[in-house]
């Protein structure tokens, strides 16, 4: 086993501070690739590399289309889809590609068909509305016991960790946004919503700095505005 840190990550932040800028790196324990790629995954980083069809085809193998593949639930062969790319995908395109990955899914109808358990779940949490409310669902208790009897603990880290990039710059997105409308200026005793705004944005850059993620250090330029 050998642990990998991502170069492509899309960049965001640490605490502001006097120290020198840092970059945070994502750590997965990746297993060395046997010879043979699963072909579910081949045919999915084939449609990713080329921009044809990706999100199609992702979505497709959560409403059942008989690869018999596990990602949300158990299949009968036992293999998930998330251990696959821990097992096959290089490190420079680990978290890309499970980014693009995860935002596939997140893009499924709920209406259209059944759905696993599980599934509804990673789209609550992936569609939180607010860093508390993400983190509430991102409890280990809570997340061990969709993901643990599905795939491996290296696995979970990956989607976890994604996870949090995701939900966590999207979340710094429209925070900063909402703190501009709010200068700390015009903040009260009674009313201070610059403050609590602000309180949010740090606790989402301490988490991936918590988490050794590499994140855009734009997000920290701007919370050295705010």
């Amino acid at each position: 086993m050998s642990t990998v840190s991502n170069s492509n990550l899309s960049p965001h932040a640490a605490t502001p501070d006097t120290q020198p800028l840092q970059s945070y790196q994502v750590s997965i324990v990746q297993n060395s690739p046997p010879a043979e790629i699963p072909n579910v995954l081949k045919i999915l980083l084939a449609k990713w590399k080329s921009l044809k069809g990706f999100r199609t085809y992702a979505t497709s193998l959560l409403i059942g289309d008989g690869s018999g593949v596990s990602i949300f639930e158990r299949s009968k062969t036992g293999i998930n889809l998330f251990d696959m790319i821990i097992d096959h995908v290089s490190s420079n395109e680990l978290i890309s590609f499970t980014k693009a990955l995860l935002i596939a899914f997140s893009t499924i109808n709920l209406d259209l068909c059944y759905l696993p358990y599980t599934l509804t779940w990673w789209i609550s949490m992936y569609t939180s509305s607010t860093w508390p409310e993400f983190q509430k669902k991102l409890e280990p208790k809570i997340v061990d016991m969709h993901l643990g009897r599905l795939m491996s603990s290296s696995a979970i880290e990956l989607v976890t960790n994604v996870t949090v990039l995701l939900v966590g710059e999207r979340l710094l997105s429209e925070l900063n946004a909402e703190i501009a409308k709010h200068p700390s200026r015009n903040d009260t005793m009674q009313n201070m919503p610059n403050q609590r705004l602000c309180r949010q944005y740090m606790a989402i850059l301490e988490e991936f700095q918590s988490r050794d993620l590499k994140v855009d250090l734009t997000w920290r330029s701007h919370a050295l505005n705010h």
